[in-house]
């Protein structure tokens, strides 16, 4: 029976480490730079929460690359890299916790800023060893309470802050618009209202969008803390490596999903889009067009023929 279960579990890590982790990597550096692509667009620029939208998916296009160096890479070489290179066995962690920080506090700031947008808008042995373990569980759990429960504790209550106004503020617009009378409303200027009511639902999209980053980020990359947490508190010195392989690609599956969250949720980020991958079709066109049009117009007047200067 221990067989069978050991066997199950190589199994797990193997699928996760050959099969799942390389196209986790692949799909979500083009998914994040497609996203900084369109988010950097000037429809899509104009709203503030997308340069917090950027920070995100360059800090998931780099948590992609460590990747590489921390799981990939080693279980090809047979040993980890931090045993080989002093440069990565120093600064594997640092490089590990600021990215993760960089994208804890990223998508906190998407909910901030998403929170008073609905309020404005009403809604030295060749081996990678610890000198001080304590200082580095002390630590360790400072970072991890910093870097995932605090966001994560903010997140929760944002998001919930964030639902609950949208719901009210769209009840209370829709009972004043019931309320007023019918002079008032044949006042108003139909084209503005249709344009108040167009921004407003762009910006309600936006948020339902952000708010399922934020989930998502939550539910993806808290289970390795909560279990780095509970190796330390345990005291064991050899981990799970099952679990701990299910919790790390949880978390860059994380960073590779953001950009089919953006696609499937925003009606605005998939028109952009379209509209980036249309205007480079329209200039590999012309470029075409201009170089079969240039050998004619830069032709020499004495080559055209006689009979060909009279129809010209």
């Amino acid at each position: 029976m221990k067989t069978t279960t050991n066997t199950e579990k190589n199994l797990i890590v193997d699928i996760c480490i050959y099969l799942v982790m390389p196209c986790v990597v692949f799909i979500g550096i083009i998914g994040n730079v497609l996203s900084i692509l369109v988010f950097a667009r000037r429809e899509m620029i104009k709203f503030r929460v997308f340069i917090f939208a950027i920070v995100l998916a360059v800090s998931n296009i780099l948590l992609l690359t460590t990747s590489v160096f921390n799981i990939i890479l080693p279980d090809f070489y047979g040993e980890f890299l931090t045993d080989k290179s002093v440069f990565w066995c120093h600064f594997h962690g640092y490089f590990d916790l600021l990215l993760t920080a960089l994208s804890s506090y990223s998508v906190l700031c998407i909910s901030v800023e998403r929170w008073f947008s609905v309020l404005n808008y009403t809604w030295e042995q060749r081996k990678c060893e610890l000198l001080r373990p304590t200082v580095y569980k002390v630590c360790g759990i400072i970072s991890i309470i910093v870097t995932h429960i605090v966001p994560f504790v903010f997140l929760v209550i944002l998001d919930i802050l964030i639902v609950h106004r949208l719901k009210t503020n769209h009840y209370d617009t829709s009972m004043q618009h019931s309320v007023l009378p019918k002079n008032n409303r044949t006042a108003t200027n139909s084209s503005t209202r249709k344009r108040i009511k167009r921004q407003g639902n762009v910006d309600r999209n936006i948020t339902f969008m952000l708010i399922t980053v934020g989930v998502t980020f939550m539910v993806m990359t808290f289970p390795y803390p909560i279990y780095w947490l509970y190796v330390q508190i345990r005291q064991t010195t050899m981990s799970n490596k099952t679990v701990f392989i299910l919790t790390q690609t949880f978390r860059y599956l994380n960073c590779c999903c953001h950009f089919f969250i953006y696609s499937a949720a925003s009606s605005l980020f998939c028109r952009e889009l379209r509209k980036m991958f249309r205007c480079i079709k329209h200039r590999d066109r012309k470029l075409n067009n201009d170089q079969r049009t240039k050998p004619f117009n830069t032709m020499n007047k004495r080559d055209i023929l006689p009979e060909h200067k009279n129809l010209l």
